[in-house]
């Protein structure tokens, strides 16, 4: 079994570990595939065309996809502002600078 030196620094702290290779190519994400911090639990999904008329979507909005049992999949959009204020919501909204 092989073993890996690999280095993680969170702010001022930094630690060494060692891992196996299975754990490193298990968890090893290349900095080309890395998120930026406000994407990181957000996930993008495609939609169709076909889905989205009739849609008339002012202002910041979220989309969400579910699946029915018989694997037939379907779209539907509500207020950002309403989306992050349900229980369950996978992320926190903050205000950035220049947003409302």
């Amino acid at each position: 079994m092989s073993f890996r030196k690999i280095t993680v620094k969170s702010g001022d702290e930094k630690f060494t570990l060692e891992v196996t290779e299975e754990e490193y190519l298990k968890y090893y994400r290349p900095w080309w595939s890395q998120r930026k911090r406000e994407q990181r639990n957000r996930e993008a999904i495609w939609v169709p065309a076909e889905a989205t008329e009739g849609w008339q979507i002012e202002g910041k909005a979220v989309v969400t996809e579910s699946t029915d049992e018989f694997g037939v999949k379907s779209y539907s959009f509500m207020d950002k502002a309403a989306y992050e204020r349900r229980k369950g919501c996978p992320y926190k909204h903050k205000n950035l600078k220049g947003e409302n």
